[in-house]
C-alpha cells in the first residue's frame, strides 16, 4: 500500500493537495525555460478557479505586496538538516513547484525526525518559494527553510501530517459505491470546516483540496477519525480581500462549487457516480 505522509498542507497539503470537462494536458515544459512567473500565475488562477471566482478572493496569498522583507529572508541562509529517505519524488515537467519531499535522518531543532519533512524546491527564490513559507507560517505547520546542505538547494521543512490518502487505504478498496460516497461526505465536512476557519482566522482561501492533498485515517469502523490538509504551494493559496465581511453563505456557494468541480477532475465523482479517482496529474492541473 502506498503511504503518502507529507504536509505543505491543505503540501495540505496546500500544497501533494490533485468537472465540467478536463481541460487536455499542457504540452510539457523544458524547466530549464520556465515561462514568466506572471504567466504562470494567470494559467494557475484560470486552472484552479475558472469561472468559480468570487469577488471576495483576492491576490496570491505569497503576491510581492503581501510580502514582508522578513519574509524574502526565509532562504537567506544555509540549512544543515539531514535529508533521509524520499516520500515523493515530483517531475517539473508535469507542472510541479517542487523536486521531492523527504523523511529526516535526524531530529531537527526539538523536532523529532518522526515529526517533520522537508520538501525541496526548485529555484530561483521568488515569491513561490516566500508564499508557502508564509501559508505554513500562518497555520502553524513551518519549522525552518534555507538552502539545503552542500547542495544550496531551496529547502523548507515542516511538520508532518500523518496519514493515506483515501483512495489508497484498505477501508477504500473494501467500500462499495455507496460507502465511499460517504466516506467523501466525510471527508468534504472536515475540508470545508478547515476552509471556513482559514477563511475568517487567517484571511487565506486554500483551494487545492483535491484528494490527493487530504490524508485521513481511519477507526476500527471504518469512519474517518484523523485527517489533514497537505500542499499549501503557492498556487492554490489566496488572500481573502476582507475576512471580517465574507459571509458564512458566500464561503458555502463558492466552497461547494469548488468541491464538485475538483471531485470531477480528480475523477472520484463524475455525473453523480463514485469512481475510483485520477492516478496522474488531471488535465486542468497546471501547476502545483
Amino acid at each position: 500500500m502506498f503511504r503518502l505522509i507529507c504536509v505543505c498542507l491543505l503540501t495540505v497539503p496546500l500544497c501533494l493537495l490533485t468537472v465540467t470537462h478536463a481541460a487536455p494536458a499542457p504540452p510539457a515544459r523544458n524547466p530549464s525555460k520556465p515561462p514568466p512567473l506572471d504567466v504562470l500565475e494567470v494559467e494557475a488562477r484560470s486552472s484552479i478557479l475558472r469561472d468559480r471566482q468570487p469577488s471576495w478572493i483576492g491576490d496570491f496569498y505569497g503576491s510581492d505586496r503581501f510580502l514582508t522583507e522578513a519574509d524574502k529572508e526565509t532562504f537567506a541562509r544555509p540549512l544543515n538538516v539531514q535529508r533521509g529517505e524520499i516520500i515523493h519524488l515530483n517531475r517539473l515537467d508535469r507542472g510541479y513547484h517542487n523536486l521531492g519531499l523527504y523523511n529526516l535522518a535526524g531530529d531537527y531543532k526539538g523536532h523529532p525526525a518522526s515529526t517533520a519533512v522537508v520538501k525541496i524546491l526548485p529555484g530561483p527564490t521568488d515569491r513561490r518559494a516566500w508564499g508557502e513559507v508564509k501559508a505554513l507560517q500562518a497555520v502553524g505547520q513551518y519549522i525552518d527553510s534555507g538552502l539545503l546542505q552542500p547542495e544550496n538547494q531551496l529547502a523548507i521543512v515542516m511538520k508532518k501530517v500523518e496519514g493515506e490518502i483515501i483512495t489508497y487505504t484498505k477501508t477504500w478498496a473494501e467500500s462499495d459505491a455507496t460507502k465511499k460516497k460517504e466516506l467523501l461526505n466525510q471527508m468534504k465536512v472536515f475540508v470545508k470546516k478547515q476552509f471556513k476557519d482559514w477563511v475568517h482566522e487567517k484571511g487565506m482561501a486554500y483551494v487545492d483540496f483535491s484528494y490527493q492533498n487530504i490524508l485521513v485515517s481511519f477507526d476500527s469502523k471504518g469512519t474517518i477519525q484523523s485527517w489533514g490538509l497537505v500542499d499549501l504551494g503557492y498556487f492554490g493559496v489566496f488572500k481573502v480581500k476582507s475576512p471580517d465581511t465574507v459571509t458564512d453563505g458566500q464561503i458555502d456557494e463558492f466552497f461547494e462549487k469548488q468541491w464538485r468541480h475538483i471531485m470531477k477532475v480528480n475523477n472520484l465523482i463524475v455525473d453523480g457516480e463514485i469512481r475510483n479517482g485520477s492516478a496522474t496529474l488531471p488535465g486542468d492541473r497546471v501547476i502545483r
